[in-house]
């Protein structure tokens, strides 16, 4: 793979990836009782899926910059 075919296939598999997360949160989109501590509510399992993949991609970006900048210091 060259640079630019690299690139082409990240974006295409991070396509794939998004548009596979985004039907299975759709097909999931019924309400879910939620107890976390001394709350409880009701939420809609695509909103619960959608964060979390949010959260998991932002957790990734972060843990990305941090061993970048590790090997960079070093």
């Amino acid at each position: 793979f060259t640079t630019m075919k690299k690139s082409h296939f990240k974006a295409i598999s991070i396509q794939i990836l998004l548009i596979l997360v985004i039907i299975f949160a759709i097909q999931n989109s019924e309400t879910t009782k939620i107890d976390f501590l001394f709350w409880t509510f009701e939420i809609s399992r695509t909103i619960i899926i959608l964060g979390s993949v949010c959260i998991g991609i932002v957790a990734g970006l972060v843990f990305s910059y941090l061993r970048r900048k590790k090997t960079v210091n070093y």
